[in-house]
């Protein structure tokens, strides 16, 4: 398969497994490695996704599949609002990057947790 065909594939399959279906046109962009993405978006990512353009920038490599799921998951999620907290954004990129097969979370999402009380004036915590 080339690479258009997995980019194609994976945003069928991100929003099958959303239950949703692309509500327009998703980009996907693909670089060499992760330096060239680095080089253009600048930061300390190996990938990116930006939301608001409908896209996703990734790198060839042997996780391939991987980021352009865990990316297209964070274009998805755009369409549901803010990216905030970290446990939705990258929670849900994570889930959407493992095939919601296993129970995988994101670390930055997991650091998130012991903070979500705090941040969250209307949050109830469990008891």
């Amino acid at each position: 398969m080339h690479l258009p065909e997995i980019c194609e594939e994976e945003v069928h399959t991100v929003a099958a497994r959303l239950g949703v279906r692309p509500w327009r046109r998703v980009h996907v962009y693909v670089f060499a490695n992760y330096r060239e993405v680095r080089n253009v978006m600048g930061g300390t990512h190996a990938a990116y996704a930006e939301p608001s353009l409908r896209a996703a920038m990734v790198p060839c490599g042997p996780r391939f599949r991987w980021l352009v799921r865990h990316e297209l998951g964070h274009v998805f999620a755009g369409g549901y609002g803010i990216a905030w907290p970290f446990l939705k954004s990258e929670g849900l990129a994570v889930w959407v990057e493992c095939d919601g097969s296993v129970p995988c979370l994101g670390e930055p999402a997991l650091a998130q947790l012991p903070h979500f009380e705090e941040k969250c004036t209307d949050f109830q915590p469990w008891r």
